[in-house]
């Protein structure tokens, strides 16, 4: 029985470790789309610089709302690591074409 708590416990923080870059993803992309810029910032690693400074920046918004996300697929190393590599796609042009989640902050943007 206690063994078998331990092994849910485990299961469960595993579970979290392993969804918790789409989970940050997830919430990071809807911000934006919702374009609520500052909340986004905050997720934004501190490292770089926020690329989406104002909220007329129309552009970014509707480019999100038309688009969506694609996980990419992960390496042993970066699940451990906690990172993911999500592409972004839309119809239409977009300038970000992928970023990286780093632990439940997005760490990089590519163009």
């Amino acid at each position: 029985m206690l063994t078998s708590s331990a092994l849910a416990v485990l299961a469960a923080a595993g579970w979290w470790w392993v969804t918790w870059p789409e989970r940050t993803a997830r919430e990071y992309f809807d911000l934006l789309r919702q374009g609520k810029l500052d909340d986004a910032q905050n997720m934004f690693s501190p490292r770089h610089d926020f690329p989406f400074k104002t909220e007329s920046d129309h552009s970014v918004q509707s480019d999100l709302r038309k688009g969506q996300f694609y996980l990419s697929p992960r390496t042993w190393s970066q699940i451990i690591r906690g990172q993911q590599v999500f592409w972004y796609n839309n119809d239409d042009y977009s300038d970000v074409e992928a970023f990286e989640v780093d632990r439940g902050k997005v760490s990089e943007l590519r163009y």
